[in-house]
């Protein structure tokens, strides 16, 4: 009987060891990027991750959401990590991976965050100015435009008459681009506008500006000759 009762009392302890080792091993899903509240990331990145077992055994499902509210973003089987687009500036997100296996047991990592970048500002003062008459033709176009989060910028030019505008110029690098003023018509009212990007796929639209080249009427030569 005390036998007995020995066996039982060790087979106990061995279950219990045995949970232990297993408690103390369990799978971890550890976030890697974006760094928990990054911010001014890009619109455009990767989302990655650690599973401390082989992942080509696993589904992983993927959670976003914006502030606190998480949905199911996607599910990849066996990779640890996955892209996403088409983020919104200026707005914080909460992601978080569950990983699932094959007898549907599931490892829940922690909910981290990010900040997305935000837009650069609307660009301003432009030359000439907004609805301007001008004498001569102009030659040369100019803006002002500033990121709050310090990102380089460049600027794509739409120009045209009105209802006709196009792309004029993609990709400058500064505010400002030279015009071939043989290619302006005089009384005429031109139309354009300035879109900003920075280097993390966030865009402004700027407003539409014009201004009108007047029509410059010749002035008559008055004979002098017999004082006529």
């Amino acid at each position: 009987m005390k036998n007995s009762l020995q066996r039982l009392l060790l087979s106990f302890i061995l279950v219990i060891i045995v949970l232990h080792v297993q408690s103390c091993t369990k799978s971890k899903v550890i976030l890697q990027t974006p760094r928990n509240r990054e911010r001014n990331l890009p619109l455009q990145l990767r989302l990655s991750w650690e599973f401390s077992k082989n992942p080509k055994d696993y589904t992983f499902e993927i959670f976003l959401g914006e502030g606190q509210e998480l949905s199911l973003f996607t599910k990849v089987v066996g990779q640890t990590s996955v892209n996403i687009s088409d983020l919104k500036p200026a707005t914080k997100y909460s992601w978080q991976v569950v990983v699932v296996s094959k007898n549907k047991r599931r490892y829940e990592s922690q909910i981290w965050s990010f900040e997305t970048t935000n837009p650069p500002l609307k660009p301003t003062n432009p030359l000439p100015q907004d609805g301007e008459t001008l004498i001569e033709t102009p030659t040369t176009l100019t803006w002002m435009c500033e990121d709050p989060d310090g990102d380089k910028l460049t600027y794509d030019l739409y120009f045209g008459e009105m209802g006709a505008m196009q792309l004029l110029a993609s990709g400058l690098s500064k505010p400002e681009f030279s015009l071939d003023p043989d290619a302006l018509k005089s009384s005429v009212t031109y139309f354009w506008q300035v879109v900003a990007r920075d280097d993390k796929y966030a865009q402004t639209d700027g407003p539409i500006w014009s201004f009108t080249i007047s029509k410059i009427e010749a002035t008559p030569i008055e004979s002098s000759i017999d004082g006529k």
